[in-house]
């Protein structure tokens, strides 16, 4: 593994929420690559994804856009190994079988998605659960302000989780987070889901 990559990697246990970090993970060019690919015109509408139901709008929880992309996407694997790479180091070592596809997220000025888990752990579709969320910044910290990614536990949050162009972090999708508003700009990230069978 590249000696930048290890030094640029930390692991994180504060408040109970475990979670590992890269900053300047993925380069400038590459970050601009993937949001030069999206039709921002197109997105759609996020929605709230629940055990057992379709997606839903609720803009109480959750009011951005966003669009999957085709499986298997380039930018996919570069989180992937990511996600790999922190479920050995945090010694999680959850059995993965894959991932779900690769979602593209922007926020604009009021846009949020407020605290929220990903998966309960216990829950499965389609015979697997989400097990390990990964969300990588694409947006250069000088064209927005606000949108800080958060995480929380027994009440507490954690600090800003992304907060330069390219940085990235994985951590288990039972875990509460939260994208805070967009104050000015427009705020864009990648988010991969990691997922294996239900752990019961």
């Amino acid at each position: 593994m590249h000696k930048n990559f290890m030094e640029r990697s930390m692991s994180i246990e504060a408040n109970n929420c475990p979670h590992w970090k890269w900053e300047k993970a993925v380069p400038k060019e590459v970050c601009e690559a993937l949001i030069k690919e999206i039709n921002l015109d197109g997105l759609e509408k996020g929605q709230i994804y629940r055990a057992e139901e379709s997606g839903n709008l609720d803009t109480k929880i959750r009011n951005n856009r966003m669009t999957f992309m085709k499986f298997n996407h380039w930018f996919e694997g570069i989180m992937w190994n990511h996600i790999r790479y922190a479920n050995a180091s945090m010694k999680l070592n959850y059995f993965l079988s894959g991932c779900q596809p690769l979602q593209f997220s922007s926020y604009d000025p009021d846009e949020f998605y407020n605290w929220h888990t990903d998966s309960n752990f216990f829950n499965s579709v389609d015979g697997v659960t989400r097990k390990l969320s990964a969300v990588c910044l694409l947006s250069d910290k000088d064209s927005f302000s606000g949108g800080e990614l958060k995480l929380r536990a027994d009440g507490i949050e954690t600090e800003n989780m992304l907060t330069e162009q390219g940085d990235l972090v994985v951590f288990p999708s039972a875990i509460e987070h939260k994208a805070f508003p967009v104050i000015k700009g427009t705020r864009y990230s990648a988010v991969l889901w990691a997922v294996g069978p239900p752990f019961v």
